[in-house]
């Protein structure tokens, strides 16, 4: 009886280590490299981000608009000093064939024909300054826009 416990004891040892053998082979050192390959895929260098996001760009049809922006901090803090104005921001940028963008945040109190008056009166005076550039002045006031004037650059 004892033989037959010990027979089937080192029966399963055997099939035990056959099965642990036959899992720790050659076939995780495969694994291994392909795994470090995969990282190295998901974590491209910074050169090549940057080709990659160049490509995406030209495809895309974008521009990198930062070497081609400007702002004009003079007229900027001029709006900013009217009644009724918060905050201005302008954008001086040479896409599209140049383009003056103004967004002026209103105070809460500023009523519609007064933004208007202020959209009129800037998008000219900016304008004059700006006369080969399409000009586009929004004010805003509670996330929505009270007032836009937009003047086109001419035709040439």
């Amino acid at each position: 009886m004892l033989s037959k416990i010990l027979k089937a004891s080192m029966g399963g040892l055997l099939i035990a280590g056959i099965l642990a053998g036959c899992s720790s082979g050659s076939d995780d050192k495969d694994k291994q490299p392909v795994q470090k390959e995969e990282k190295k895929q998901e974590t491209p260098n910074k050169e090549e981000q940057k080709k990659a996001q160049e490509t995406s760009n030209k495809k895309q049809n974008a521009v990198d608009k930062s070497a081609d922006v400007k702002s004009d901090e003079a007229l900027t803090k001029e709006i900013e000093k009217e009644k009724g104005v918060s905050q201005a921001n302008l954008i001086v940028t040479k896409d599209s064939g140049g383009y003056v963008m103004v967004d002026v945040i209103a105070d809460a109190d500023l009523k519609k024909d007064e933004a208007k008056k202020l959209s009129e009166t800037y998008a000219k005076k900016v304008k004059d300054k700006y006369k080969d550039e399409t000009v586009d002045v929004q004010v805003h006031q509670n996330d929505k826009i009270l007032a836009q004037t937009t003047l086109k650059k001419k035709e040439k």
